[in-house]
């Protein structure tokens, strides 16, 4: 089997077994490289016989002047002649120097605005999937960064082939199979000169580090490095199916009045390493530091008793065999007193909900399939998709939601920390359900897919509109 056919076979098996059905769309992050113009070629190979539709989203980065906008013009003039649909986005270089100087990292304020990027093209297509061309050198690289950066081994099995709505189906491929598969296609890739700067820690591991293990240590230097990353995974998969069973299949939450820590003290270390990181992260945005999960583990183990605080306000109290979560300000008011029972909305009609000062309005409309869709606080749904009534609430620990764009449900929690809606404002956001229970409107942030208008198709719709008291 030649370079060709061998990895249009591979990527279409591994897309099947990630769970790419027929029929559905995929939006592929579309550089110009070779890895993802190759990725492109193999889609497009593989489209018409699976039903498949493929959409390509180009992100310029804003940091390399005249020749991004080069190569954007080139990935758009590919696009037109392949007759594949394109989303066009541009940094503003105020916006990555504001990420840049949360983040403490250029390559990681790119990296969060480029997934921000493609998942707000998702939902403008309507695709089911993203799909990027990272492949078998960029996970050798980063397990790699991440054991350099003494992170937990956790972190070393690497990118996930499948992550929410994100599909890396190149992870068994290697960069010099993918130049081989460009070269026998006769494609014409783009190259982008910052691949060489040294200044970024990605590149010293690709250009300098890695050679020179090759060459001083072992010429299969990835390939152990990939199988380090094989062992976490298969560790991670037992970690999470014990943990599960020790904790009676979920974790408790620590929004109420605490729970028992009495059943896991005698759990083996490691076990209790994964419930402690999975209490922090209930309350934590970012990955707890060794000396928090540390002091967490040893309360946990039911030998000490008293106060863990936790960065930027609030502790774990842990008292009489019990842990209980404690905010501090205006986030301890938001999660341990305001609980909004369900109201109906008539439609039309006004609904007015004191406890989050906001006031949610509902018409009944006709979608023209042209209106450009309204964000924010104006918000249209598919009322053909809807079963009334409507009821309006806030948030509770288990509620779901599927983000536009996403095939599948997540965390509410996990989509509101995906946009950046600060702890404190989550508990005051109306959330709108219909009467099946499915979670329509983030009021303010997005709408769910399962209810979202297909464009250029007439539908009954309704729009709802939030104001502040």
């Amino acid at each position: 089997m030649n370079v060709v056919s061998d990895i249009r076979a591979k990527v279409e098996r591994d897309l099947a077994s990630l769970g790419v059905q027929r029929g559905e769309h995929l939006l592929l992050a579309l550089s110009g490289g070779v890895d993802s113009l190759a990725l492109l070629d193999v889609l497009l190979s593989i489209e018409t016989g699976s039903g498949l539709k493929v959409s390509a989203a180009h992100l310029d980065h804003s940091v390399r002047g005249e020749q991004s906008e080069k190569d954007a013009r080139a990935v758009e003039s590919l696009c037109a002649q392949r007759n594949i649909p394109l989303v066009m986005g541009k940094l503003k270089r105020s916006e990555v120097r504001t990420r840049k100087g949360r983040l403490n990292s250029l390559e990681a304020a790119l990296r969060e605005l480029r997934y921000e990027f493609l998942n707000d093209a998702a939902g403008k297509t309507g695709s089911d999937w993203v799909v990027t061309a990272h492949h078998s050198d960029d996970q050798a690289e980063t397990v790699l960064f991440r054991a350099l950066r003494r992170m937990n081994w956790r972190s070393f099995t690497g990118m996930k082939a499948l992550e929410n709505n994100v599909l890396r189906p190149l992870l068994n491929v290697t960069r010099i199979d993918l130049e081989s598969y460009c070269l026998a296609r006769g494609l014409k890739h783009l190259e982008d000169e910052t691949n060489l700067d040294l200044s970024f820690s990605r590149n010293r591991l690709r250009h300098q580090v890695i050679p020179e293990l090759e060459k001083s240590f072992h010429p299969s230097i990835k390939s152990m490095l990939l199988k380090v990353s094989d062992c976490c995974v298969r560790l991670e998969k037992w970690e999470t199916v014990t943990l599960d069973n020790v904790i009676s299949g979920g974790v408790p939450s620590l929004l109420g009045s605490g729970f028992e820590i009495k059943q896991y003290a005698s759990t083996p270390e490691p076990i209790r390493e994964g419930l402690a990181l999975k209490l922090l992260g209930s309350v934590l945005e970012l990955r707890p530091k060794a000396t928090l999960l540390s002091e967490t583990m040893k309360m946990l183990s039911g030998s000490a008793q008293g106060t863990v605080r936790l960065p930027g306000g609030g502790t774990l109290e842990f008292e009489d065999g019990q842990v209980q979560y404690v905010g501090s300000g205006p986030e301890k008011r938001t999660r341990q007193l305001i609980r909004v029972a369900e109201q109906a909305m008539d439609i039309p009609g006004s609904l007015v909900v004191p406890e989050l000062e906001r006031k949610i309005h509902a018409d009944i409309e006709s979608y023209d399939g042209q209106e450009s869709f309204p964000g924010g606080d104006d918000a249209l749904l598919n009322s053909e998709k809807i079963s009334l009534p409507l009821v309006v609430r806030n948030r509770r620990p288990k509620d779901t939601f599927q983000p536009l764009g996403m095939k599948g449900e997540k965390k509410l929690k996990e989509f509101l920390i995906d946009r950046k809606v600060p702890r404190r404002s989550r508990d005051l956001l109306p959330l709108v359900f219909d009467a099946n229970g499915v979670l329509v409107w983030v009021a303010g942030v997005e709408i769910s897919e399962a209810v979202r208008l297909e464009k250029g198709v007439r539908a009954k719709a309704i729009r709802l509109k939030i104001e502040k008291l």
